[in-house]
């Protein structure tokens, strides 16, 4: 997980939530989904997966069923991935699907608002396990209720750094490079290639 860099909130999804009297009626979620995921640079706000429109839905990160005034709050919004695994043809229930309305205030990483997200998480290189540092009581809940260390996760990360090397592995500097881009399982690979 990482903190998101987030922009003030968009004037089409101002205008639509000022109108929307619930969120199934709120215009234009196609548009705000595809603007949030630019913002996150089109990855999961949780895992990290690479997204798209067959796999992702747009979070209420504080559950609207028990936070309804926070609905409209952009600040409370985020895409996540539906946790679906292409191979199998299942869903492994992860991330926003797995919290559904799991949320405790007081242990929950917001990664909207929570800066320095990635200080509470170390991996594992050896198995694409995600960590709390230092035995975090916070970490320890997100990678809990988000399950983010399905084996379906692991395998995806050990994957990508595969990837990696097997394209920039002569090269070294061009594989840092690429480090600093938008790429799934961004701070997995980080810690793999850079140490952070």
């Amino acid at each position: 997980m990482r903190s998101i860099a987030k922009r003030p909130a968009p004037e089409f999804f101002l205008k639509a939530s000022a109108k929307a009297k619930t969120w199934k009626r709120l215009a234009d979620k196609p548009a705000l989904r595809q603007h949030i995921s630019t913002e996150q640079q089109g990855l999961c706000v949780y895992c990290e997966a690479k997204l798209d429109t067959e796999n992702s839905h747009i979070e209420h990160l504080a559950p609207q069923e028990y936070y309804p005034q926070l609905r409209f709050v952009y600040e409370n919004l985020a895409v996540s991935c539906d946790g679906y695994d292409a191979q199998c043809d299942k869903y492994k229930q992860s991330c926003g699907h797995r919290k559904n309305n799991e949320y405790e205030p007081e242990l929950f990483l917001n990664p909207n608002t929570e800066k320095g997200l990635e200080q509470h998480f170390c991996y594992d290189k050896q198995t694409g396990e995600i960590q709390a540092v230092a035995d975090n009581d916070k970490a320890n809940y997100m990678i809990d209720i988000l399950w983010l260390n399905n084996k379906h996760l692991q395998l995806a990360r050990l994957n990508a750094r595969r990837a990696l090397l097997k394209v920039f592995g002569q090269q070294p500097e061009r594989l840092k490079q690429s480090l600093g881009q938008s790429q799934a399982f961004i701070s997995f690979l980080r810690a793999c290639f850079l140490g952070e």
